[in-house]
């Protein structure tokens, strides 16, 4: 039986959270929010919940693109998005105009 300390495990990723919404400020829900991060290039997908929120968990800190797409509106783009270690993660409002008809 070992009784000494137990090791801690360094958390060195970060989260993200945001809301959907157009230029009236209602949210979007179904919208599908990709991160994609500048360096490796590797992305992750979510589709907003029926507030317009989305969260991505356990996030390599880096800098990233984020985008947003939903029918019937023009494609959202935020980049360079910082994450950092350990960081709660900016909460972001995504913010974006329909489309021309």
């Amino acid at each position: 039986m070992h009784s000494g300390p137990c090791p801690r495990w360094a958390n060195t990723a970060g989260t993200l959270r945001g809301t959907v919404t157009d230029p009236s400020r209602a949210v979007l829900p179904g919208a599908t929010v990709t991160l994609a991060n500048e360096t490796t290039k590797f992305t992750r997908e979510t589709v907003t919940d029926d507030r317009g929120g989305f969260f991505f968990a356990t996030v390599d800190p880096g800098d990233y693109r984020l985008t947003v797409t939903l029918a019937g509106f023009k494609t959202y783009a935020a980049a360079p998005l910082p994450i950092r270690a350990r960081q709660g993660g900016p909460a972001l409002t995504a913010n974006f105009p329909a489309s021309a008809p």
